[in-house]
């Protein structure tokens, strides 16, 4: 008896498990052809920064940049990403019209160091495969940093947790997103209801001479990535650059370098331009070594390139400062780039 009732329940279960999955799949197909909604990662919840403080421009700026990038559905024929100096230093729109191709800004902020840069490189070929070109482009700084003043500021830390938490653990795992599937979006609707950040003053509020964090967030997705810096530079003393070229910068350059040989397709480091108040003998000896140490590291790598000339100068009244470009150099810097860039495909 207890035997032939084992043998009719094991028959049973095959049928059962197939009803379920059956049953999912209708339930999948009714929520993606019968209700209408975006599937994609929500950017009302899971981010960065908590809801009950004005976040930080950094924060906001690393927000929606990895918002951006895990939003794509097909990666940009030409990817610029690196640190803020990118970010404001950059324009698509520029090299789109220069090129004809796709080209998407995903510069973020010095702090996350070249570790950091390497991997936005890497969850953006996960996420949807590699570019046609990378520019890598920096200042100065994010060659610099020691790893106790990274530690210290943090930056890196709570973007490593963060993106392994919004990402489906991407560095970690075999990348997945939820929004694979359909009833995701009806989740994420659902979820957003009762978000926090929704309509909330902390998102609205300036930062000094900064867009509140929804304008940063408005001006990157209107721009691909690119924000404008307005400050003007300050040039009452003379700048000099010292060689501070850290060590804790090469395993990041290395890592980036190894996804471009990966996955073949070429990537250029660019550090941006200077003011011409930089213009100076020790200046010119910092670059120089600089370079020396990049294509060194470089040079077991076919697919990357140290751009040259090293060290570009701009008139003063295009910079901020040793970083940071204003709109006008932006256009200058991404009129060059982007013509390197349709030279080079021809």
């Amino acid at each position: 008896m207890t035997l032939s009732n084992t043998s009719r329940l094991s028959e049973k279960i095959p049928w059962a498990a197939l009803l379920t999955l059956v049953l999912m799949l209708f339930f999948e197909f009714g929520v993606k052809f019968f209700l209408p909604h975006e599937i994609q990662m929500s950017h009302l919840y899971d981010r960065f920064y908590p809801a009950n403080r004005i976040p930080t421009f950094e924060e906001s700026v690393i927000q929606w940049q990895v918002h951006s990038l895990l939003n794509l559905e097909k990666p940009p024929d030409v990817l610029l990403f690196g640190d803020s100096s990118c970010l404001v230093g950059l324009i698509p729109n520029v090299f789109s019209r220069q090129t004809t191709l796709s080209a998407l800004n995903l510069g973020t902020i010095s702090w996350l160091s070249t570790a950091g840069h390497s991997e936005m490189l890497e969850l953006l070929v996960r996420k949807c495969g590699p570019p046609k070109i990378a520019v890598y482009h920096i200042a100065h700084t994010t060659l610099e940093w020691s790893p106790q003043y990274l530690e210290m500021v943090g930056y890196l830390g709570r973007f490593r947790e963060w993106t392994s938490s919004v990402a489906g653990g991407g560095l970690k795992r075999n990348f997945f997103l939820p929004a694979n599937l359909p009833s995701h979006g009806c989740f994420v609707k659902l979820k957003c209801l009762f978000s926090k950040f929704e309509d909330n003053p902390n998102m609205l509020t300036r930062r000094g001479h900064h867009l509140s964090d929804e304008g940063v967030r408005a001006m990157l997705e209107e721009t691909g990535g690119y924000y404008e810096e307005t400050r003007p530079g300050n040039w009452d003393k003379p700048i000099v650059f010292e060689s501070r070229f850290n060590s804790v910068c090469i395993p990041g350059l290395r890592r980036m370098f190894e996804i471009s040989r990966r996955y073949h397709f070429p990537l250029s480091v660019v550090l941006v331009p200077i003011p011409e108040a930089a213009r100076n003998q020790k200046t010119e000896g910092t670059f120089r070594d600089y370079y020396m140490k990049l294509n060194n590291i470089a040079k077991e790598y076919q697919n990357v390139s140290i751009a040259t000339p090293i060290i570009r100068y701009y008139p003063n009244n295009m910079c901020n400062g040793t970083a940071h470009l204003l709109k006008s150099g932006a256009v200058q810097n991404s009129l060059q780039l982007s013509h390197a860039i349709r030279n080079s495909l021809n």
